[in-house]
């Protein structure tokens, strides 16, 4: 072998020899850093841990495996002056790979090809209290660090779990990012690529329900999301609910097949909270909604209309369309007596749009449902958004129904049985605010006979006070029909909104006003 062959190949060997103590050196450095790094920024009181550090050469980045982040004095890390968490954070591996140097070095910035992380595990507890001893996540520095830009985030087999009090949630998560860019305070961007989301189960605050989720779909090149197979699963009984909380309150069970966004942009709205997307639309619903009203009224702030919570929507909102198909709702009233009073909302279709909270916009709805499962109720709503000179407004019409057919629910709200009746159509139209609604009603009905009973559903004993109640409604306040004709009667819709009660109050009470005129009663007042 000549001389510079020789000369070639132990400089070879040198640089191997160099590139591997480098190597080495480089892995033990930086692990300890990284450690030093996490004790600095969390005060001590965090501690990272890890089996293994591997540098990768070709492309430059690194890889750790069994990754440990937790805190042994259980400190709080404070994100904001009324929240407080305590991450606790497992990887099996994370890895970062195509590290820029000369971005680094030259401009000051974080540049990644892709970070990958497998079988994450955070665990989280939050508390609300200013008395929890706690550190600041936010450095003084910052806003002056370096811009972070990655190419693509990967996470899989994530587990998530929070807890604050008796709320608790837990799901399976993977996601897949791309052009994720971090700068200084408030700026953030990324583009999704996927979202999945499985197992959900989340327990609400005060403990009373579990929120279910079997999946959670979603899809950047589409920009849509679906929910599949959600569950409002209640933790107390019915008449539970009320006695725990110490006045009425709906108790709920219900089931949801989908919920579909159409061209959601998740980006924008992890951006800058926006919500923005062509169409929502809701399916499969069977929900019971129960409420005992022997328990007292609670003592609450007033409610806002819908036009004025959507107008107070801090965020952008726009949805195109909204659609709901293929929903039966069930509503149950205890008032007095042994049996509560049932409605029955069957086939519920609702279509209308947009959503949205832009200045003087005019939200319109179309909605129809069978009413105790056989009569056709049709009703056009205007909701006026950020709009203080004009009203919102409700129309509609209830085709012929058998006026027996609302015994389940007159029998043990009104103390009413209708023994028979015929109900042709009924016409209402009127305009409301946050005050009050007036309108009017054409009623038509024929062949009412009914009869006053016990709160059971029984008729009342032979009294002469119940015999006399009974024939004088019969005779001089309630009237027997309204048929078209010249002397049909057209009932005025009065009603003096209860600010503590929800629209659906609002909306039935204004139309029960109505009927009362139509059918010969006064409305109180």
């Amino acid at each position: 072998m000549n001389r510079s062959k020789k000369q070639i190949l132990f400089i070879l060997l040198v640089l191997i020899i160099v590139s591997f103590v480098a190597y080495e050196v480089g892995e033990r450095v930086l692990s300890n850093t990284l450690v030093k790094k996490v004790q600095k920024t969390s005060a001590g009181h965090y501690t990272l841990a890890f089996d293994k550090l591997t540098i990768c050469i070709f492309p430059l980045g690194v890889e750790l495996d069994s990754v440990r982040l937790w805190s042994e004095n259980k400190v709080y890390a404070q994100l904001d002056s009324t929240t407080f968490i305590l991450p606790e954070i497992s990887v099996k591996t994370f890895g970062v790979h195509g590290l820029s140097l000369w971005k680094l070095v030259f401009e000051n910035e974080f540049n990644l090809a892709g970070v990958t992380l497998v079988a994450p595990v955070l665990s989280v507890a939050v508390t609300s209290r200013d008395t929890v001893p706690a550190f600041s996540l936010e450095s003084p520095e910052s806003g002056k660090g370096r811009k972070l830009v990655i190419g693509s985030v990967e996470v899989r087999e994530a587990a998530v779990k929070a807890t604050k009090g008796k709320s608790k949630l837990e799901c399976r998560v993977e996601v897949a990012l791309q052009h994720l860019s971090a700068g200084q305070r408030q700026s953030f961007t990324t583009q999704v690529e996927h979202i999945e989301v499985s197992k959900f189960v989340y327990r609400t605050p005060d403990g009373f329900y579990d929120l279910k989720m079997d999946g959670m779909h979603y899809m950047g090149a589409s920009e849509e999301l679906k929910m599949l197979q959600m569950e409002v699963e209640p933790l107390v009984g019915k008449y539970e609910i009320g006695k725990l909380k110490g006045h009425e309150s709906d108790w709920v069970k219900a089931e949801i097949g989908q919920l579909t966004l159409q061209d959601f942009e998740v980006g924008l709205l992890i951006d800058s909270g926006d919500v923005v997307m062509s169409k929502a639309e809701l399916s499969g619903v069977r929900a019971t909604i129960f409420r005992d009203k022997r328990q007292p009224f609670p003592d609450i702030p007033d409610k806002k209309l819908p036009s004025q919570r959507i107008g107070g929507f801090d965020q952008k909102l726009h949805i195109d369309t909204l659609l709901v198909s293929d929903t039966d709702i069930t509503y149950i009233e205890h008032i007095s007596g042994d049996h509560p009073g049932t409605a029955l909302f069957k086939d519920i279709q609702i279509k209308g749009g947009p959503l949205a909270n832009a200045q003087n916009t005019r939200m319109v709805l179309a909605a129809s449902a069978m009413i105790m499962d056989r009569g056709l109720l049709e009703a056009d709503f205007e909701f006026a958004i950020n709009d203080s000179t004009r009203q919102s407004k409700v129309k509609g019409t209830m085709h012929q129904i058998e006026l027996a057919a609302f015994n389940p629910m007159t029998n043990y709200v009104a103390n009413l049985n209708i023994k028979s009746g015929m109900l042709n159509s009924m016409d209402f139209n009127f305009e409301y605010n946050h005050r009050s609604s007036h309108g009017e009603m054409r009623m038509l009905y024929k062949d009412l006979d009914f009869e006053l009973v016990e709160t059971e559903g029984k008729k009342m004993k032979a009294g002469l006070d119940e015999k006399l109640m009974t024939f004088v409604a019969k005779s001089f306040i309630v009237k027997k029909k309204n048929e078209a004709g010249e002397q049909v009667r057209i009932g005025n819709i009065e009603f003096e909104r209860d600010p503590k009660k929800l629209i659906f109050n609002y909306w039935w009470k204004s139309i029960l006003s109505g009927v009362k005129s139509s059918a010969g009663l006064s409305e109180e007042k």
